[in-house]
C-alpha cells in the first residue's frame, strides 16, 4: 500500500516538475538569439526529459504494483527508479530554480 502511494506521488510530482519545464519554454525566448536564451531551452529540454522518464517509470511500477508482478525479494527496479528521481528531482529543481533566478537577476 505505502508503495503504491509513493509511486502515485512520484507520478504527480514528476508532471508537475514536467509542466514547470514546458512553462519555462513558454516564456523563454528564440533559443537561436542569443546563447542565454538557449542554455535555458537546454535546462528545461532537460529537467523536462527527465521528469517524463520519471512519470513513466512511476507508472511501470505502480501498474506491476497493482497487478501483483513485485516480489519482497526482488527490489532492484524500485531501488533504481528511486535513485532516478531523487537525481532527476534534485538536478531539476536546481536547474530550474537557477534558470528563474538568472531572469530574476539580470
Amino acid at each position: 500500500r505505502s508503495a503504491r502511494l509513493s509511486f502515485s506521488l512520484a507520478a504527480i510530482g514528476s508532471v508537475i516538475l514536467t509542466a514547470a519545464a514546458l512553462l519555462l519554454l513558454t516564456f523563454v525566448p528564440d533559443p537561436t538569439r542569443h546563447a542565454y536564451d538557449a542554455t535555458l531551452w537546454v535546462i528545461a529540454g532537460y529537467v523536462g526529459f527527465h521528469a517524463t522518464l520519471i512519470t513513466a517509470m512511476s507508472i511501470f511500477l505502480l501498474v506491476r504494483n497493482a497487478r501483483g508482478y513485485q516480489s519482497p525479494r526482488k527490489k532492484g527496479e524500485i531501488r533504481i527508479a528511486r535513485l532516478w528521481i531523487d537525481y532527476a528531482v534534485v538536478t531539476g529543481l536546481i536547474g530550474l530554480g537557477g534558470a528563474s533566478l538568472s531572469g530574476i537577476l539580470t
